[in-house]
């Protein structure tokens, strides 16, 4: 009777048998550039309180090698820490979704498993390996998805560094975790039915958007799972930008738009206005348009310092010549810092047009591009400022066509790049969404 009870204390004070300390997760990314998606997932993080570290930021980043190495890098550290849990995922398809307590107590319903990867209904890069997969029962995801996983510290990084290159991640870890020694011995499971990780990659249809007191949240609808973890790569990431209007505190169906409220920057509380953020207005006449006079008589009353403006008009109308010209001399009268014409005898098209609008903004490190067409009339005079007050990347108004559906604003969009309406288009254009 004394050896099975010396074995039984061997395998259970091995690693920690208590309930997983809320310090003791950390989430891990590797990302070399700031970029919106970036933020994005940053934002998510900082909205539930976790604790993340962020690995190679500044560094050049070219394969998944590379990416592995950082990683290995920064988590020898931690090697020997037997208590630390990590999650690892990606820091530019992903959103998270509830905080640490959620998924430390899903992970805590998965254990023994002390390694838990991402599940999805595709085997790749190899589809023949799908055959050495275990079997799952019905409405369970039967493939590894790399892109997240979950356990102690310590096994992952052994996980990590049992082979000198990772030259493809996911075909890596993929063997491993067919590997069945390998699987038993750092209790590697799936989550099979998406608690954690919610793969978006061909499983669009399983998901819908319910609310909980106004929080918006992710369903699964076909394993009946609430995930923590959004990840949207590849084709995916289209539909996590959908979801990212919503989830996180983004949107609630009570207050509406929660985000819109976080950074705001009030330009108005600067004193000096020539510390103003510069903005390149650029105006767009592309066919013939009436009330262009109104038009440009409500571009001169934009409530903004005009020293800070400068100007960039593209007529290709030949009937629109004399009046462009007019208003022309007015601006360059005023005091606005430059005024540029582009006009039908330069033949330079719409799309080079724009395309010189933004190229001069970047040259001349302008704050802001303004770009309005002729047919959009600005009635609100401190619009401009309004719009720079969001303190977002890109923002636009919304113009809308009375009594018709039409606006200025794109939903969605097909697989081949043409306009799709997406499923809240008539609530966003009625102001039910804001």
């Amino acid at each position: 009777m004394l050896k099975p009870l010396i074995i039984f204390f061997i395998v259970a004070f091995g690693y920690p048998i208590q309930a997983i300390n809320k310090d003791d997760l950390l989430v891990v990314a590797v990302a070399t550039n700031e970029n919106d998606n970036y933020h994005r997932f940053i934002r998510s993080l900082n909205v539930y309180g976790y604790k993340y570290e962020i690995y190679g930021l500044g560094q050049v980043r070219t394969n998944a090698e590379q990416k592995m190495k950082i990683l290995q890098e920064n988590l020898v550290r931690y090697k020997d820490d037997k208590t630390k849990v990590i999650l690892y995922t990606d820091a530019y398809d992903v959103i998270f979704t509830q905080g640490p307590e959620f998924v430390l107590n899903k992970f805590e319903t998965l254990k023994p498993a002390r390694i838990v990867f991402g599940a999805e209904d595709t085997c790749w890069p190899d589809e023949n390996l799908q055959y050495g997969y275990p079997m799952v029962e019905s409405k369970e995801k039967r493939f590894l998805n790399s892109g997240g996983f979950m356990g102690y510290v310590s096994d992952i990084y052994e996980m990590i560094t049992s082979q000198d290159e990772i030259k493809d991640e996911q075909l890596f870890f993929t063997k491993v975790f067919l590997d069945e020694n390998l699987r038993n011995k750092w209790s590697i499971i799936l989550d099979k039915r998406a608690d954690i990780f919610m793969n978006l990659k061909n499983a669009i249809d399983e998901i819908e958007l319910p609310s909980n007191e106004g929080d918006v949240y992710v369903h699964n609808t076909w394993t009946d799972s609430i995930p923590t973890v959004i990840q949207g790569n590849g084709p995916a990431n289209k539909v996590l930008n959908y979801l990212s209007n919503y989830i996180a505190h983004t949107w609630s169906s009570i207050d509406g738009c929660l985000q819109c409220k976080e950074n705001l920057f009030d330009v108005t509380q600067i004193d000096d206005l020539m510390q103003w953020p510069m903005v390149y207005i650029a105006l767009f006449i592309e066919f013939p348009t009436p009330f262009l006079r109104e038009y440009f008589e409500k571009i001169m009353k934009i409530t903004y310092p005009k020293q800070r403006l400068g100007i960039l008009i593209h007529n290709q109308v030949e009937y629109h010549k004399n009046i462009t010209e007019q208003y022309l001399k007015t601006f360059k009268q005023d005091e606005y810092k430059f005024v540029k014409y582009l006009n039908a005898d330069d033949d330079i098209t719409e799309g080079e047009a724009r395309e010189q609008a933004i190229r001069e903004c970047q040259d001349d490190k302008c704050d802001y591009l303004f770009a309005l067409d002729s047919i959009a009339h600005i009635d609100q005079p401190d619009t401009l400022i309004q719009l720079i007050t969001f303190n977002r990347s890109v923002v636009a108004p919304m113009l809308l066509r009375p009594g018709q559906t039409w606006s200025n604003f794109w939903g969605d969009y097909s697989d081949q790049g043409f306009y799709q309406r997406s499923p809240d288009y008539m609530d966003i254009i009625n102001y039910k969404k804001m």
